[in-house]
């Protein structure tokens, strides 16, 4: 059964997008297709004051205040939230089409030559651990890996979405999750739902239910802003939120200890 393949991408981004094409063309890769070519993804330049007000409503009370991970101590951005909510309808449209299997990549990814191995390493997934839910095909590394399965690892504490992969028990479980009523960036969601999560509220809100795995060696990189700029984090703030989180409110080490991400 050969993956299908959604690339997440706002539809205003048609540079972004013809040179995610061009490489997936270059791969011989013709099993995918682009969100915004399905209407799933969500842009945030769209909104109204409503739907955003609606959405602050909905978000996880983000900020930790005294905080010094930069990625903590704001406010998400819309482009983050918005973000999260193309990555959910992705799940979604694959759960309800009853995928066995599903890739997801951003369209800053950068596709590397190993990404031709794609169906052997799912397929070996399969075989290793029939009942794998998560597999990252390229991540930052923010702790150690936990364990070495062959070309497999279990992942520590890992950002980016830029390229992975899900089961179809593994977007069950992520759509059954609360998070469209705490919404939280996905790249620190899906580690939470693999590990416990370095923020102690977090992993209060998200409990870990995920069979987790990475690449030994990644085939699948992120071009970095500086060449494409940003969608998510160049997006304004969310004016207000939910009341943020005094760092004294948690225990010591929370908030600390990431240092890569600070």
């Amino acid at each position: 059964m050969v993956t299908r393949i959604i690339v997440a991408g706002l539809a205003r981004r048609q540079d972004r997008r013809r040179l995610v094409e061009q490489q997936l063309r270059a791969n011989n890769v013709a099993n995918y297709v682009f969100a915004a070519d399905l209407d799933l993804t969500v842009d945030w330049q769209e909104w109204e004051p409503d739907d955003i007000r609606r959405l602050t409503a909905s978000c996880y009370p983000w900020r930790l205040n005294d905080s010094t991970n930069p990625w903590w101590n704001r406010s998400m951005t819309l482009g983050e939230i918005a973000c999260t909510l193309t990555h959910w309808a992705i799940w979604n449209y694959a759960a309800q089409l009853q995928y066995t299997s599903l890739i997801v990549l951003e369209d800053d990814a950068i596709l590397l030559h190993a990404f031709e191995d794609r169906e052997r390493l799912i397929q070996s997934l399969f075989c290793l651990d029939p009942y794998w839910d998560l597999l990252y095909l390229g991540r930052e590394r923010l702790e150690p890996d936990r364990d070495n399965c062959g070309e497999f690892v279990r992942p520590g504490f890992s950002y980016c979405t830029h390229g992975y992969a899900l089961s179809r028990k593994g977007i069950q479980l992520l759509l059954s999750t609360p998070l469209m009523t705490s919404i939280i960036p996905v790249d620190e969601f899906l580690p939470a739902m693999y590990m416990e999560h370095p923020r102690h509220d977090v992993r209060r809100r998200f409990s870990p239910i995920l069979a987790a795995y990475g690449l030994n060696r990644d085939i699948v990189e992120v071009k970095g802003s500086a060449h494409m700029g940003s969608d998510t984090e160049n997006a304004p703030l969310i004016e207000s939120e939910p009341p943020s989180i005094s760092k004294s409110t948690l225990p010591a080490h929370d908030g600390e200890g990431l240092q890569n991400a600070e």
